[in-house]
């Protein structure tokens, strides 16, 4: 039978125990699979993390430290690192949105919100907001009936970011307020021309 591939790490340990290979081919290759099935398992990752990279631009561990390189599984410790909290049942893709785009100092920001809602959303990920809603401390957010699959979770995501003292109403709809087509300055006029039917209007994505 061939010899085993092993891991770096198996690799060099087995390399270090060079005279007790002396019949390994003819038996097999015990000793490469003994060490190979510790190594391989136990080690092998901590290897990969702690190891300079080939091309000598990294050095070990700063995977961790940087959002593009860092394994899935150390996305929940680079996230605390500025501050976020990642909710469960997120994607690792999601995970590295939410952690580029919800850094602690932007809490309660549009950007902080938006980018919190959107983790939870699909398609084109629409988030409108209508600041000032019926007064200087309520907030509109609407989401699309099409993107939102779950709005507790986007309500939940929002409030997670949502400024102090400012009351969210917040609405999943199939498209735009009545309130959401004045802001755009449209007369009825431009509103007639523009949209064929009322429902074109009501189900037309907002902006």
């Amino acid at each position: 039978m061939p010899q085993p591939t092993l891991g770096t790490f198996s690799q060099r340990v087995y390399d270090g125990m060079e005279p007790m290979q002396w019949d390994e081919a003819t038996q097999g290759w015990p000793l490469a699979i003994y060490v190979g099935a510790h190594g391989d398992v136990l080690y092998q990752e901590i290897e990969d993390y702690a190891s300079d990279s080939d091309d000598g631009e990294h050095v070990g561990w700063s995977m961790f430290l940087d959002i593009d390189r860092c394994p899935d599984k150390g996305l929940p410790w680079l996230a605390q690192l500025v501050g976020v909290n990642l909710p469960g049942g997120l994607t690792a893709a999601q995970q590295r949105t939410m952690i580029k785009a919800l850094q602690n100092w932007q809490r309660g920001t549009r950007q902080a919100m938006r980018a919190a809602a959107q983790a939870f959303l699909t398609g084109t990920q629409t988030v409108a907001f209508q600041e000032r809603d019926t007064s200087a401390y309520k907030l509109s957010i609407v989401t699309l009936t099409s993107e939102t699959a779950n709005s507790t979770l986007v309500l939940n995501a929002l409030n997670s970011q949502k400024p102090a003292g400012i009351v969210l109403k917040y609405q999943v709809l199939d498209g735009q307020t009545w309130q959401m087509l004045k802001n755009t300055g449209q007369t009825w006029a431009q509103v007639k021309t523009n949209y064929l039917t009322w429902n074109i209007v009501r189900t037309t994505k907002p902006t």
